[in-house]
């Protein structure tokens, strides 16, 4: 469970596990998925396990609130294969609770795996969003009819 004083804190340590997913293919046997994503405070062992720091920035809040209000909020891990050995463990990059850091990041073309934010993580992330989240409003678009025909797209 995160510390009660997080907004206090720019991070929250986690521990991400990895999992062996059995294939049935003559190529590969196996693949690497997300299994788990504890609080290192209470993670069990774990043999396929990385400590990992969640970092939660005011500039992504935007990405926490639609994250939050998704009928299945989320985690995401943005994983990368290690290259000398793809049987081997895959190193996690970092872990987002921001939808839209996680878009990015899958638009790149980047691995990226979810698993459902865990029960603990949505009241201090709802409290961190309504503490730091400011609205955009929305700017409407004037019609074309009434730009001048130079000033027209």
């Amino acid at each position: 469970m995160p510390p009660t004083d997080w907004l206090s804190l720019a991070s929250v340590p986690l521990v991400v596990e990895l999992v062996k997913v059995p294939q049935k293919s003559q190529w590969q046997s196996f693949r690497w998925s997300l299994a788990h994503i504890y609080s290192a405070d209470v993670a069990p062992i774990c043999e396929y396990a990385q400590t990992i720091v969640l970092d939660v920035y005011r500039d992504e809040c935007e990405g926490y609130y639609l994250n939050l209000t998704a009928d299945q909020p989320c985690i995401f891990a943005v994983l990368r294969k290690n290259e000398e050995d793809e049987t081997l463990m895959p190193l996690v990059q970092f872990v987002t609770l921001s939808y839209n850091e996680a878009g990015r990041r899958m638009d790149a073309g980047e691995w990226v795996e979810q698993l459902p934010m865990p029960e603990p993580f949505k009241p201090w992330l709802a409290e961190f969003v309504e503490a730091n989240y400011v609205v955009e409003p929305k700017r409407r678009r004037r019609p074309e009819s009434f730009k001048r025909p130079q000033d027209r797209s």
